[in-house]
């Protein structure tokens, strides 16, 4: 720790300040592990660091092909402060030697690494690193507790739908199969609460506008039944409602990983490279995706296994467990320097 600070300052890098609902629950959950400890403060890529003790890299799937991008920057394991990566994801890709070489370069000069899933634990110990496994920082974070501020009618139960930007759910059919299963769960007792979950402010981004014309495509055919989330609203309220519903449909990881959290039966539509959707199936034992419209339908309208609650919370104690283990591990570092 450096003379004159009161407590150590750690730098956070990670895909922060973007309004992703996953990115940001990462950040929120290092400086509340952290309160009282430590100051900690956002780290981009081409920040100061001078004042900083440490830097944490993490969490998420931010261990890519090109690294010096708008998550973290490798020239930091050069400098005189200790460097950790933890609760990150390798996404499946393409890799050339020269990458590889950058990755074993910097792995070896870092504190350690610590991946969210088996897979991405091979690859960094293939690259050399000291690597360890642990649950994806979301398990072992807070949840808020709902706060509803949508017009919901109270005499329905609601069922939550979180849709991706992306073209292949942009067509006109997957349009029409939304507002089709929208209308299903109408006729089933339920209203629909559509939730974009990367939202900042500006109501034009265009999660929030995906979202937005699909509330107007599914009241249109099929009479006011649907409602959206108001873009702006901060992180912890958008988890919330994700609390809120009763069934809840997504396209996005930590939508899911958060419905589950919750209770709340949660399905994902997935591509078929969506491997962390497919780890997480296999390690909760479940039920849980639907590579296309019609298998994730189905798969909504399936009650949970008895089993998996248990299992979830095991996931939520694991990575608090983790998370406070790694917290001692920095602070005993940053105060022994």
């Amino acid at each position: 720790m450096q003379p004159g600070h009161d407590l150590p300052r750690i730098g956070c890098a990670g895909y922060f300040g973007y309004a992703n609902l996953g990115d940001e629950w990462f950040f929120s959950t290092w400086r509340e592990l952290f309160a009282g400890r430590a100051h900690v403060r956002v780290l981009h890529p081409y920040d100061e660091t001078d004042d900083l003790d440490g830097i944490i890299i993490g969490g998420g799937d931010i261990v890519t092909p090109t690294p010096n991008n708008h998550y973290w920057n490798p020239d930091w394991a050069q400098q005189d402060r200790p460097v950790w990566v933890y609760g990150v994801g390798v996404p499946a890709t393409t890799w050339t030697e020269e990458q590889l070489d950058l990755y074993r370069a910097f792995f070896a000069l870092c504190q350690g690494v610590w991946a969210r899933d088996e897979a991405s634990l091979q690859w960094c110990l293939a690259c050399g690193a000291d690597a360890h496994r642990v649950e994806d920082i979301a398990w072992g974070a807070d949840l808020p507790r709902a706060r509803v501020r949508v017009p919901l009618a109270l005499d329905r139960k609601v069922f939550g739908l979180s849709i991706r930007p992306l073209p292949r759910y942009a067509s006109e059919l997957c349009t029409q199969q939304l507002v089709g299963l929208c209308h299903d769960m109408w006729e089933m007792g339920y209203q629909t609460l559509l939730l974009p979950l990367q939202c900042p402010a500006l109501p034009t981004v265009e999660d929030y506008t995906m979202h937005a014309d699909l509330q107007a495509r599914i009241n249109a055919t099929c009479g006011t039944i649907a409602h959206v989330a108001p873009p702006g609203l901060d992180n912890e309220h958008r988890i919330a409602l994700i609390g809120a519903c009763d069934i809840y449909g997504t396209m996005r990881f930590h939508g899911l990983l958060a419905g589950l959290r919750y209770g709340v039966r949660s399905r994902a539509i997935i591509t078929p490279r969506d491997n962390k959707f497919l780890r997480l199936e296999e390690e909760l034992e479940a039920t849980l995706c639907g590579s296309t419209f019609t298998e994730w339908a189905a798969a909504l309208m399936q009650p949970d296994s008895p089993l998996l609650p248990a299992r979830v919370l095991r996931k939520k104690e694991t990575s608090r467990t983790q998370l406070e283990q790694f917290r001692e591990l920095v602070l005993a570092r940053l105060e022994a320097a």
